[in-house]
């Protein structure tokens, strides 16, 4: 993969191997840190994760 842009390109680094199974990202798109830029096949599913992220991120701004 080739990423490209006007700001200095950050190692991006994947600690599995297999198939993109979703690519979030479109060409020129500026991306932050925090986007989920793919996701690799695996057994969970992606929007019960980002359910869970979500839920996880309101319980510590609402001390529960």
């Amino acid at each position: 993969m080739t990423l490209t842009g006007n700001i200095l390109a950050v190692p991006t680094v994947v600690r599995a191997s297999g198939k993109i199974q979703e690519l979030n990202i479109t060409d020129k798109q500026d991306v932050k840190e925090e986007n989920c830029l793919a996701v690799i096949e695996n057994p969970s599913n992606t929007n019960d994760i980002r359910i869970l992220k979500l839920l996880y991120r309101m319980s510590s701004i609402y001390g529960y």
